[in-house]
């Protein structure tokens, strides 16, 4: 169902016009990124840390060109 969803979304973007999607992803998720990476999303070398109930967590941003 995930990569139904991720797909009909690229679609949509695609034929509005939009040439690029990007995500953001916990760095430790590896089920998350794994996922992405089957979709077509690559690492773009952005990193975020983020803080969720008090705990600082690193994000990494994913990209798809359309």
């Amino acid at each position: 169902m995930g990569r139904a969803l991720a797909d009909e979304v690229a679609a949509r973007a695609a034929a509005l016009g939009y040439g690029r999607l990007s995500l953001w992803v916990l760095e430790g998720n590896a089920r998350g990124r794994r996922f992405y990476a089957k979709a077509g999303f690559a690492p773009d070398g952005a990193s975020e840390p983020w803080e969720v109930g008090g705990a600082t967590v690193v994000e990494v941003r994913y990209a798809k060109g359309l």
